[in-house]
């Protein structure tokens, strides 16, 4: 997980983070039910792209949770923070 970290910056604006979380997996899976699954001719197949896909989107939307919440508590610091050292 440090290599991760060390390979990729995360972005400091919240906006940012929340584009930046947003995998192209999803967009992936959502080309590979369009064009290499039929329901009718391979419904295992498209079953398993459409799984997939589901299963992308639900990760990027707790990504998108995950980076509001970063957000929040980073927030929530800075107020405490100014709350102990109080600007003269």
């Amino acid at each position: 997980m440090d290599t991760f970290r060390a390979e990729w910056k995360f972005p400091n604006n919240h906006s940012e983070r929340a584009t930046a979380m947003k995998t192209s997996a999803t967009k992936f899976f959502a080309e590979n039910v369009n064009l290499f699954s039929d329901p009718k001719q391979n419904p295992k197949e498209y079953n398993l792209f459409m799984g997939l896909h589901a299963l992308s989107q639900q990760v990027d939307a707790m990504q998108q949770q995950l980076a509001a919440q970063a957000h929040e508590i980073q927030q929530l610091r800075q107020a405490l923070q100014s709350m102990r050292y109080p600007a003269p």
